[in-house]
């Protein structure tokens, strides 16, 4: 019985909003611990009423396993060492001549990074590289810090290059 429940308001759209994703992952999770513990390596099942809430407690420990995850409605769910989860991202760059950023690279709590192959990257220095390799940063990663001018000079960003004080 869904108590305040309206036909034609409630049942009009399927849609997941704000932590709507993250609070149906959640729920997953509770039911990958529970099908762990109702069932173990050995082949013994257990009752979902049986559990302890030391049971649980090792449970939801055992989710950081490494190199486990399972895929749901948010994307990959994983855990690290602190029991927090690590969520997906992926990294887009500026091309030049395009409005709208290109996928370059991936990252997840399991796999780490995978850059595109195929796609350019376009470093802050406006060199452009050609990803080769999906493991490896491709070549050219700036360090951070402008390159060294000559006594009496200073780096201007805008311009890309050193110019007098």
């Amino acid at each position: 019985d869904f108590t305040g429940w309206q036909a034609g308001v409630h049942d009009t759209s399927l849609a997941c909003t704000g932590y709507t994703a993250l609070a149906y992952d959640a729920l997953v999770t509770l039911a990958v611990v529970a099908d762990r513990l109702m069932t173990d390596e050995s082949g013994n099942s257990r009752t979902l009423a049986s559990l302890t809430s030391d049971d649980w407690f090792q449970g939801m420990k055992a989710l950081i396993t490494e190199g486990y995850a399972f895929d749901c409605l948010s994307g990959e769910v994983s855990y690290d060492e602190n029991q927090e989860r690590p969520l997906p991202m992926s990294f887009f760059n500026w091309q030049s001549g395009s409005l709208v950023p290109q996928g370059v690279a991936d990252w997840s709590g399991v796999s780490g990074y995978s850059w595109r192959v195929g796609e350019n990257l376009v470093w802050p220095d406006r060199s452009t590289v050609s990803i080769a390799i999906a493991t490896e940063v491709p070549p050219g990663l700036p360090s951070g810090l402008p390159p060294p001018c000559s006594s009496g000079e200073f780096y201007n960003n805008t311009a890309a290059l050193c110019q007098a004080c």
